[in-house]
């Protein structure tokens, strides 16, 4: 499945860099459980509970930033497994700045993700809605932190 999102975040440049790059600020941030670990820069395990019909298991994930461009974007890959499934997916983040006002940022996420087991029997559209909704909550708490 193919992925696109892009938001104007209401929030300087190097927020919005750091909220994306530095692991304690990124916990600030993330709802529902969701705990990210790192003892590398560049290097993430996601944590978070899931809920699969009557099960709730723990799904870990392992992030990993490449090709870095100083708070201008970075590459990213994603892998994890839980109860016979897997997600597995790659991507580029780029930041722009705002001509003119420098409390916004523009994001850009643009991907693909595949899915095995499991989630495979999950629509692309609900992996779509549930990556959109995940983001958007984070991206609506930094802006609220920023109060901007």
């Amino acid at each position: 499945m193919e992925y696109l999102y892009e938001r104007a975040v209401k929030v300087t440049h190097a927020t919005l860099w750091q909220a994306l790059t530095d692991p304690a600020l990124i916990n600030v941030h993330l709802r529902n459980g969701v705990k990210i670990f790192s003892d590398s820069p560049g290097e993430y395990r996601v944590s978070m509970k899931v809920s699969v019909g009557f099960m709730r298991p723990t799904v870990k994930a392992d992030v990993r930033l490449g090709e870095i461009r100083e708070t201008q974007g970075f590459d990213l890959s994603i892998s994890g497994k839980a109860m016979g499934a897997s997600v597995t997916g790659a991507g580029s983040v780029r930041l722009d700045a705002v001509a003119g006002i420098s409390e916004v940022t523009l994001f850009a996420l643009s991907g693909s993700i595949e899915t095995t087991g499991l989630l495979k029997k999950i629509s692309d559209e609900k992996i779509h809605a549930a990556t959109t909704d995940f983001l958007k909550d984070y991206f609506s708490s930094l802006e609220n932190a920023a109060g901007i």
